[in-house]
């Protein structure tokens, strides 16, 4: 066997096309272990790759697939894509849009791991001829959002005695948009007055985590800024209490946003201490099934060795503390010493979405479902200790989750049948069947006895939506009528192969390898599993049913060559004699079977005493007499299937016994007897003496023919012998 790879090669926009079909040389589709095709030998599809903007209107076309491959295809190809909500291929291969585009709001939409910084929709194109080529479109943002806070006011508590360093951390707006059509800057308004008591600080804080594993900046980052109020005179409470600014959000591109926060200083007395964590950061990594509720598994960043013993006096060793919350002190007594916790303003609001806080006891919880396959996979942010006190006192501590998969996805098996042109020709010779149950799907019809062909049978595209082992899969096929202990790879007329690989899936091949006898099972129930390598395994079934098309390639058999039946003489016409039976394993009429009895042709129909029915019984025509026939008959009998163009059929030899009745008189050989006797018999006279002889004959059988004397005068000196 030769394998052999057509790989054509065409422009589409600044991408190069690659469109693969694998297939094999003449003779059966069979790979062995050296030679089986793996990914490393198929060649990497680059895809087609098209650009539109978010919120697109519907029906718009953003591309046409056969102006991006060189050379170009047929005109009459046909183009199909798997469907999904977004876009969709016309059969002549536009692509069009056909749903909301907002990559703002909808992480699904963007599959590659470029998102935010660039949003790529990723799919394949599946083309007449079972040709596959990847498919990316690329979505621009546009300025379609206005930077916003949570809250449309806050206040800060500011004791007249602090001192002019004092600055507080201010929220951030939240603006999905990308780039210049996101936030660019802040600025804060102010009273005249105001204006040389107060000062916006902007800092940057997208700096790159410490931690070992990877964080998504823009997803787990609070911000690309930080923002603080900076106190820049002494505020004198009696003064002046409240003051009343506002911080403006602005984006930079057309058209121009602008978002508004007020926020109210209210001065205070003076508190003494702030609260302080027990660790500058903690971390935590919490698999994405865990259950809604369940408390996120803190550590600090310094293990802290804590001493337990038993009573017996006995210290386990190596023992270190893992707290399950935050936790942090204030040296301050009463509601100035009492902690609270919160998110801080800069946290992200997907973070809130996601998690809890307990304000009191510090524990972080699963609020939301987690999913890995759902950027982002980890999140950094900031949590506040506050204190009771007027203003109230507070610090930070830095969070870090990391999201760890959970193999919660099985493989997932997109399935497309073919028509091989030879099968197609052999079913329109043949005829083709019906389907064994409305309810059974996937039902693919071959020839019995054709010979393998290079197309195959159906197309199956696999993929798993989860990440590392758990997204890594295997595919096996099984056959109902062959055992794994039989065939290693699991049936002796069929194989499935890897045949390509694609953005995000892999794609199998089902090939018949030879020619199958439908006789030795009709119908073959074939199993796709697919299997991932996570812990704990998933596995997805596809099954699909293979009904093999009859030919008459099997004459019919009487179940005994000869076959000799008994019948009464005198019989009533119309009546059953026997059965015999012919069978013929074929399916519809190729196995119908019809019998008729070989009359010389010169004998009239008339004359014919026995018929035989279509289920092979047979009937005698007309009342039969021994006597006239008494050597019964013999004659032969064809069994023939409805097959087409050539019936085939069998013959079987019959014998029709007569069996006697006693339908016969006895008939003496003449009506008078004259016989002699000397005048002296009586001096002579002997007992027994032969006087004369009778004979009468019956044409009847047996006792039936068995002729007794009787002399019906009883006064004559004579007697008759039997």
């Amino acid at each position: 066997m030769v394998l052999v790879g057509a790989i054509c090669m065409g422009i589409a926009l600044s991408s190069v096309v690659y469109i693969m079909q694998l297939a094999t040389g003449a003779g059966a589709l069979q790979f062995s272990d050296s030679i089986r095709p793996t990914p490393a030998t198929l060649a990497k599809l680059m895809p087609v790759t098209f650009t539109t903007n978010e919120n697109t209107p519907n029906l718009t076309v953003i591309g046409r697939l056969v102006d991006s491959i060189r050379p170009k295809p047929n005109q009459n190809l046909r183009y199909t894509i798997p469907q999904n909500p977004y876009f969709d291929i016309s059969p002549e291969s536009s692509v069009r849009v056909i749903g909301l585009l907002d990559r703002d709001e909808n992480r699904q939409l963007c599959t590659e791991p470029s998102y935010p910084q660039q949003c790529v929709w990723t799919s394949f194109v599946v083309t007449g001829n079972g040709q596959y080529i990847g498919l990316r479109v690329v979505i621009n943002d546009v300025n379609d959002n206005v930077p916003a806070w949570a809250e449309s006011s806050i206040t800060i508590h500011v004791t007249e005695e602090m001192q002019t360093t004092f600055s507080a951390e201010l929220p951030v707006a939240k603006d999905p948009d990308l780039d210049k059509n996101g936030i660019q800057g802040y600025k804060l308004q102010t009273e005249l007055e105001d204006a040389e008591r107060f000062e916006l600080i902007v800092k940057s804080s997208a700096v790159k985590s410490g931690f070992r594993f990877s964080i998504d900046s823009a997803e787990t980052l609070s911000s690309r800024f930080k923002l603080f109020l900076q106190v820049l005179k002494p505020l004198d409470r009696e003064t002046q209490p409240r003051h009343n600014l506002t911080l403006l959000a602005f984006d930079g591109s057309e058209p121009y946003h602008t978002g508004r926060l007020n926020i109210i200083v209210e001065v205070v007395d003076e508190n003494d201490h702030s609260p302080q964590f027990t660790s500058s950061a903690y971390t935590a990594v919490v698999s994405e099934d865990a259950s809604v509720g369940s408390d996120i598994p803190l550590q600090e960043s310094i293990s802290v060795a804590v001493k337990q013993s038993d009573s017996g006096g006995f210290v386990p060793p190596g023992y270190v503390d893992r707290v399950s919350q935050l936790r942090a002190t204030d040296r301050d007594v009463g509601p100035n010493g009492q902690i609270q916790y919160e998110f801080a303003a800069s946290t992200d609001p997907q973070v809130l979405d996601l998690f809890t806080l307990d304000q009191y006891s510090g524990r972080i919880c699963v609020a939301k479902p987690l999913s890995y396959d759902i950027r982002p996979t980890g999140w950094k942010f900031q949590v506040l200790a506050k204190d009771g006190g007027r203003p109230a006192r507070s610090s930070s501590t830095t969070v870090v989750i990391q999201l760890k998969d959970a193999n919660t996805h099985g493989p997932e098996i997109k399935t497309r049948l073919h028509e091989p042109k030879p099968f197609v020709e052999g079913i329109t010779r043949l005829g083709k069947p019906s389907a064994p149950s409305e309810h059974i799907t996937n039902v693919i019809y071959i020839p019995e006895n054709t010979p393998p062909v290079l197309e195959p049978l159906a197309v199956f595209t696999v993929g798993d939506k989860d990440t590392g082992t758990g997204g890594e899969f295997d595919c096996v096929l099984t056959d109902s009528e062959t055992s794994a202990s039989d065939h290693a790879d699991g049936s002796a007329d069929f194989r499935l192969n890897f045949t390509a690989k694609l953005p995000n899936w892999n794609v199998y091949s089902l090939y018949v390898i030879r020619s199958i006898d439908r006789e030795a099972a009709p119908v073959r129930e074939l199993v796709v599993t697919c299997t991932d390598h996570g812990e704990p395994p998933r596995s997805t079934y596809e099954k699909l049913n293979v009904i093999l098309v009859d030919e008459n390639d099997n004459a019919p058999q009487f179940i005994q060559k000869t076959y000799q039946f008994h019948v009464l003489e005198g019989n009533r016409p119309n009546a059953s004699v026997g059965k015999l039976r012919a069978h013929d394993p074929d399916d519809g009429p190729n196995g119908r079977v019809t019998y008729r009895i070989v009359w010389p042709p010169t004998q009239p129909i008339s004359d014919r005493p026995f018929l035989i029915a279509k289920e092979g019984k047979l009937i005698v025509t007309k009342t039969l007499d021994r006597e006239s026939n008494p050597k019964g008959y013999k004659f032969q009998v064809i069994a023939a299937d409805g097959g087409k163009p050539r019936p085939l059929n069998d013959t079987a030899e019959v014998e029709v016994i007569l069996d006697d009745i006693n339908d016969c008189t006895p008939q003496f050989s003449q009506k008078h007897y004259n016989f002699t006797v000397e005048e002296d018999y009586a001096q002579n006279f002997t007992i027994g003496r032969f006087v004369g002889r009778v004979q009468a004959v019956d044409c009847d059988l047996g006792l039936n023919g068995a002729v007794q004397y009787v002399i019906l005068d009883p006064g004559l000196p004579f007697e008759v012998s039997d």
